[in-house]
């Protein structure tokens, strides 16, 4: 599994993701502001399961994509709106997510 995020992280565009935030919604007048922070880990979160999902659909050729549904996160930086991609079969599932719980 290692080996597989290494080549998701290589495949990250930083750059791009810094685009698109503004200067302003990463730095105030305090220094880095938490909600810039959290808007640049939300869209790490989401290329990096983007690209996973890719990488399970090239492999998985009978499968297509289904979208996305929301869930909230709350961490140390804020609560983070994710897109949490999704395939027809149901059979995807990133890495960067827990496991199902079970009753």
């Amino acid at each position: 599994m290692d080996a597989y995020m290494s080549q998701i992280e290589n495949k990250l565009n930083i750059d791009q993701l810094l685009k698109n935030l503004s200067k302003n919604d990463l730095v105030g007048s305090n220094g880095i502001s938490s909600n810039g922070l959290a808007s640049l880990v939300e869209n790490i979160i989401h290329e990096i399961m983007n690209k996973e999902k890719n990488e399970y659909l090239n492999n998985a050729t009978n499968d297509k994509s289904n979208g996305s549904y929301e869930r909230k996160l709350n961490t140390s930086v804020g609560k983070l709106n994710l897109q949490i991609p999704r395939v027809r079969s149901g059979e995807f599932r990133s890495s960067l997510l827990p496991e199902k719980y079970q009753r």
